[in-house]
C-alpha cells in the first residue's frame, strides 16, 4: 500500500508512519488499531515474531504501460489473497466432507491453436450451441456459463472495490480447483467474455491479473492469444460464418443493429463480435479500431451510471461464488465447521441471512 493512502487511512501524518515502520515511535492503541484495520489484519499479527513471510504474487499480464500504477492499488492485491484462501479452504471442505472434486482437465500450451483449444473448453463444459442460442438475456447467460464452469471443477468468484481499468479479472491455475475472479463492476457482458479468457489461463496453467487487452507486441502474447480463445469458444467461427446477417451481404462496416443481433444471439458483447469479424477478415482494423471506441465510451457512460442495490444474500452468492459457498453450507450442516467459521469463510456474513443464501443456492439449482 502506498504510504500516502496508508497513512491517510490510519490518520497519521506519511512521516508519523515512517517512525512507526522503522521502530523509531510505537503507536498507541487506537493507532495500532487503525493499522489494523487500514491493513486488514489483526492486531496481533503486528506481534509476530519472525516476520511473516510476504505472500507471493501472482503474475501480471496487464498491459506494460499502466502496470505501475496499476501495482499500487491494495484491493486488488487484498482480492488475490482472498481468492487464494478461498480455494485453499475449498479444497480443505471438500476433503472433510468427502467429495470428488471434477477436474477441468484441459491442459494445453502456446504451441496450441486457438481454435482446438477452445474446441476442449467447450467440450468440457458440454454447452452446445443450440443451448447457447436459448439464452438470450445477459443474466442467465452470464449464470449459465457460471454453472457450466463450476460443474466442471473451477471456482468462480468476483471482487468488487477494484475500477475495471485496473483488471478485468484473474485466475489461479493451481489444481484441482482453479480459479476465476471476475471484476463484479464489469458489465454483465463483458464479465462473461473474461470468464472465458480466464479459462484459456487455466488450460495454459498462466496464472494471472488480466486487463484483456489486445496489443500484439513480441513480449505479450499471452492476453492476445486467451483473448483469441476466448472469442473462438464463445462464437465459433463456423458458426458466425453460417449466420443469415453475415452470408446475405459482403460487408466490411457493419451497422449496430445487426452487431447487436448477433452480440444478443451468443451472449457477448457487440465489441467481441465485432472482434471476431476482424479476425476472420469480415471488416477493417480502422473500422474496428473506430467502433471500439464509440463502446468504450458507451461503457464509461454505463459504468458511471451502474450501481443500485443487491441483495446481501446475493451479493455473497456473487462474491464466493455458488460451489464454494455450497461447500461451506454443506460442512456447516455436517456439523464440521462452527457458526463463526461459516461467517468468516463467506466474508463476514451473518448467520440470520443463511436462509436467504441456501433459498437462493436451491433455486439456482432447480
Amino acid at each position: 500500500m502506498p504510504l500516502d493512502v496508508a497513512a491517510r487511512k490510519i490518520g497519521v501524518s506519511e512521516r508519523k508512519l515512517e517512525q512507526l515502520e522503522r521502530g523509531d515511535a510505537k503507536p498507541t492503541i487506537t493507532q495500532l488499531r487503525a493499522i489494523a484495520r487500514a491493513y486488514r489484519r489483526p492486531t496481533a499479527f503486528f506481534y509476530l515474531q519472525p516476520l511473516p513471510p510476504k505472500p507471493q504474487r501472482i503474475e501480471d499480464f496487464r498491459a506494460m504501460r499502466e502496470r505501475q500504477e496499476q501495482q499500487t492499488v491494495p484491493e486488488l492485491l487484498d482480492a488475490v489473497e482472498a481468492a487464494k484462501q478461498r480455494r485453499l479452504t475449498a479444497l480443505e471442505l471438500s476433503s472433510v466432507l468427502g467429495h470428488d472434486i471434477p477436474s477441468f482437465g484441459v491442459a494445453v500450451s502456446l504451441n496450441d491453436q486457438p481454435e482446438a483449444i477452445a474446441e476442449q473448453i467447450r467440450e468440457r463444459l458440454g454447452v452446445s450451441l443450440v443451448d447457447q442460442r436459448s439464452w438470450r438475456d445477459a443474466y442467465p447467460v452470464l449464470r449459465n456459463w457460471t454453472d457450466a464452469v463450476e460443474d466442471a471443477g473451477v471456482l468462480v468468484t468476483q471482487f468488487s472495490n477494484v475500477e475495471v481499468h485496473a483488471a478485468r479479472g484473474f485466475s489461479i491455475t493451481d489444481r484441482p480447483y482453479p480459479l476465476v475472479a471476475i471484476n463484479g463492476k464489469d458489465s454483465v457482458r463483458a464479465k462473461v467474455f473474461t470468464l472465458f479468457h480466464e479459462l484459456a489461463h487455466i488450460a495454459l496453467g498462466a496464472s494471472g491479473l488480466c486487463d484483456l487487452h489486445d496489443a500484439t507486441d513480441r513480449a505479450d502474447v499471452v492476453e492476445p492469444f486467451c483473448n483469441q480463445v476466448a472469442g473462438e469458444a464463445l462464437v465459433p467461427a463456423a458458426s458466425l460464418l453460417a449466420e443469415p446477417i453475415i452470408t446475405q451481404r459482403e460487408l466490411v462496416t457493419w451497422d449496430d443493429w445487426r452487431l447487436q443481433e448477433l452480440a444478443t444471439t451468443y451472449g457477448v458483447s457487440a465489441e467481441v463480435i465485432l472482434r471476431r469479424l476482424l479476425t476472420l477478415g469480415r471488416t477493417t482494423e480502422a473500422f474496428y479500431r473506430a467502433k471500439r471506441e464509440e463502446f468504450s465510451r458507451t461503457y464509461e457512460g454505463a459504468a458511471a451510471n451502474a450501481g443500485g442495490f443487491i441483495a446481501h444474500f446475493r451479493r455473497v452468492l456473487r462474491d464466493n461464488g455458488t460451489a464454494f459457498t455450497g461447500l461451506v453450507l454443506d460442512a456447516y450442516h455436517a456439523d464440521l465447521i462452527t457458526p463463526t467459521e461459516v461467517s468468516r469463510y463467506l466474508g463476514g456474513v451473518k448467520l440470520l441471512h443463511l436462509p436467504a443464501i441456501e433459498g437462493a443456492l436451491t433455486a439456482r439449482a432447480g
